[in-house]
């Protein structure tokens, strides 16, 4: 993947967060003229609906940085008769509060957005700070104009945009979490479906650290979290029919059942889960964590090249067997911890987690007909490739990093072969430094990586393929999704 200097990730987990739901102390405020109370967890509606199925979801995450997100849902009225619901839909906003004095709570490198937030819930701050006995507790119901701006929050139910007549927020007991609810209607025809759509933006970074003079740590490391309350299909009639998660390139969910991975489109990792109720705290939580650093300047400043025994070990299901031949050749490489001294090309490059690195042949016929031989320990659905020598995490001009990879020969098709020697797949890769994805199911076994064809370098005649990533699962579904009118439309 190609990297922006100002930006390069380290640290990417998608996680099903279990836990139960916060019991913010009851305060009076619920208690309105139509007597909406706490009682069904995520309070997406004030009470259980009997008649009302929650059929379908799609749930994107849009855009990370700014925490753009989609929910689209199906609703079908189980009645012959008309039906209204009174629903609240659910934000769970999380920020970095610390004590920085007695009684006093420091937002820290606030970017402004936290502070907007608290103002309009009536938190009085001087600066980026409070006092805790300005923070309210337990539950509040607020006019929502403000938060409906700051967060960009529509709701629309069949291209129609409804009201949102009240925001009700839940302070929790102390500063660090809260959870907005915005207070609307729900009307519903007799039999009928109904589409609602949801949007909002809420901006993800969650706290920043500097790391002034640490050889091995440049730059200052910011932590993102992106949190969607799952149990709002907890309080409708039945199961949730069929929900499908869109998240962005660059992560490598771990999701547990229900969870299936069904394929990769355009950049978007899909997933999906069939037949389920979520239990209330059974949320989704994305985290992730970036560094802003001027590599160049601070590979300058390296005095101590990087020991490769204090490389992370990757943990990739492949287990390499052999190779019909690598380079001997070795040649620095340039990593976001350090520069790595004469690297080699030998073929465990291929499933070392660096896309920096690669495995390097040299033949004749540009390495046309050289293959790795592998096993993977369990079923594969993805298979990612990082193609070409990158060499360097961002482009660093001193050494001209970047130019190697089109000075030599690139992949441009690769056999994917069985033990028996039949095809698997063959893979048809682009000419370019950003990682290609591509669903298929690879049972576990054994197998050989075989190059099929390449793009021609301008200088050299070696042939560099930088990594092979499998992701553990069974590419499966997505046929059905791309044909259900649901989903067909997000899906194209």
């Amino acid at each position: 993947m190609t990297i922006p200097r100002h930006v390069l990730p380290v640290c990417v987990l998608l996680a099903l967060v279990l836990g139960a739901p916060r019991a913010g102390a009851d305060d009076g405020s619920w208690a309105t003229g139509r007597g909406y109370t706490p009682a069904e967890g995520a309070l997406y509606s004030e009470t259980g609906n009997p008649d009302v199925v929650m059929e379908k979801e799609y749930l994107e995450l849009r855009d990370v940085g700014l925490g753009a997100t989609r929910a689209v849902f199906q609703f079908r009225n189980a009645r012959d008769e008309p039906l209204t619901v009174e629903c609240a839909f659910p934000i769970r906003f999380d920020f970095t509060a610390r004590q920085s004095v007695p009684e006093t709570w420091d937002l820290g490198d606030d970017n402004g957005f936290v502070s907007d937030v608290l103002a309009a819930l009536g938190v009085p701050t001087a600066g980026t700070s409070f006092r805790d006995d300005q923070y309210p507790r337990g539950r509040k119901e607020l006019d929502p104009a403000k938060l409906l701006r700051l967060f960009e929050f529509r709701i629309l139910q069949d291209g129609r945009e409804l009201t949102v007549e009240s925001c009700i927020a839940d302070f929790g007991e102390g500063p660090g979490h809260l959870v907005l609810h915005f207070r609307h209607q729900l009307p519903f025809s007799p039999g009928g479906t109904s589409v609602v759509t949801v949007t909002y933006a809420m901006p993800t970074r969650s706290a920043t650290s500097a790391e002034p003079g640490a050889m091995r740590s440049p730059g200052v490391s910011r932590e993102f979290t992106w949190n969607y309350v799952l149990e709002t299909a907890s309080s409708w009639k039945d199961r949730l029919g069929t929900i499908v998660l869109a998240v962005p390139p660059g992560f490598h969910p771990d999701l547990e059942a229900p969870w299936q991975y069904v394929g990769t489109l355009k950049g978007q990792l899909l997933y999906t889960a069939e037949n389920w109720k979520p239990a209330p705290g059974e949320n989704l939580s994305l985290e992730w964590r970036d560094t802003q650093a001027d590599y160049p300047e601070f590979w300058r400043q390296v005095t101590e090249p990087l020991d490769p025994e204090d490389l992370a070990s990757s943990d990739s299901p492949a287990v390499l067997l052999g190779a019909s031949s690598f380079l001997p050749e070795k040649a620095d490489v340039f990593l976001p911890r350090g520069i790595w001294r004469n690297a080699p090309f030998d073929p465990s490059r291929l499933f070392d987690g660096l896309p920096e690195t690669a495995w390097a042949v040299r033949t004749p016929r540009g390495g046309i007909g050289e293959w790795v031989r592998f096993a993977l320990d369990s079923d594969m659905g993805r298979l990612e490739i990082a193609n070409g020598w990158q060499r360097s995490a961002v482009d660093f001009p001193d050494k001209d990093t970047w130019s190697y990879f089109g000075k030599n020969n690139r992949v441009k098709t690769l056999d994917i072969l069985r033990d028996d020697g039949s095809l698997a797949a063959r893979l048809q890769l682009a000419d370019t430094r950003e990682v290609q994805r591509f669903n298929m199911t690879l049972h576990a076994g054994t197998y050989r990586a075989v190059i099929a064809d390449i793009f021609r370098g301008s200088r050299w005649n070696d042939t560099c393929l930088g990594e092979m990533s499998f992701i553990r699962g069974t590419a499966v579904g997505f046929e059905a999704l791309s044909s259900d009118p649901f989903f067909s439309p997000f899906l194209k």
